[in-house]
């Protein structure tokens, strides 16, 4: 998580959703008010979320002082957090962040809060991926910070999945992948740049590739944020908010043929 001031991008853009095929999470045998519990909130369930409040005391370096409340809301997949291999890890991203967001010393989110939510991609029965979007407030801010934390996961095979789990062995996602992803990026780029009226003069398809020589400062933040479809990989850039470039805002969907030659068989389209 990064609670703070980012590195600034000069560009402006209008205001973008992605788009992607969403695989609704099923229902849950256990109720997620439990969790919530755990986490010191209360459950909402006509909105399907948790709502956790922290008071904290103002500091030396704040402008105001007295007490704060830090409101917190978190949706998540109730079939997951109870899941035996997704379960621990995702239980354990929700406290973490709760417990270091609802008690931070950082002044600058002082009477600050943050809300969570979470989309669910399925690959297969056994493969799944989640995507947590967390936008977080701060005093004076235009807008809000974001920040995507994406997890995969092989619930058959009991373990959580890396990019570097879905290549074959011995391939470096980050030398491997950019040469078959940029079409697709090239693609989404094209799109955007022209939403924005800028063909000529926005955004680079290396702007969006792994740090070189030429782009020291990419947005790729090494494809860390990326979800796995059935027959697609989502690589979901920037990860964090770059000054007015929200966390997604280039999301190129790649055709898993497309990434034939790299790729684990198991994770080919049937």
């Amino acid at each position: 998580m990064r609670l703070g001031f980012v590195r600034v991008f000069s560009f402006f853009f209008l205001a973008f959703a992605v788009v992607s095929t969403v695989v609704p999470a099923p229902s849950a045998s256990a109720s997620p008010d439990g969790f919530c519990a755990e986490l010191g909130g209360s459950w909402n369930g006509a909105d399907a979320k948790c709502e956790m409040s922290f008071t904290r005391q103002g500091t030396v370096s704040d402008a105001t002082t007295g007490q704060h409340t830090v409101k917190i809301t978190a949706q998540y997949p109730a079939d997951l957090i109870d899941q035996p291999t997704a379960g621990p890890v995702l239980r354990q991203y929700l406290r973490d962040f709760s417990t270091d967001f609802g008690n931070s010393k950082n002044w600058l989110l002082a009477a600050a809060g943050s809300d969570i939510t979470y989309r669910v991609y399925e690959h297969s029965a056994a493969v799944r991926s989640v995507v947590f979007r967390n936008a977080w407030y701060v005093q004076g801010a235009a807008h809000p910070n974001d920040e995507l934390h994406t997890f995969t996961f092989d619930v058959a095979a009991g373990r959580q999945l890396g990019l570097a789990d879905l290549l074959r062995p011995g391939l470096d996602p980050l030398v491997a992948l950019p040469p078959l992803v940029r079409p697709s990026l090239q693609t989404e780029l094209e799109r955007i740049n022209r939403i924005n009226g800028v063909e000529s003069s926005g955004l680079q398809a290396g702007d969006f590739e792994p740090k070189t020589a030429e782009h020291p400062y990419p947005h790729s933040d090494g494809y860390a944020a990326f979800a796995l479809t059935k027959d697609e990989l989502i690589l979901m850039m920037p990860a964090y908010r770059s000054g007015p470039v929200g966390a997604g805002l280039v999301s190129p969907h790649v055709p898993l043929t497309a990434l034939r030659s790299v790729l684990r068989p198991e994770y080919l389209p049937s």
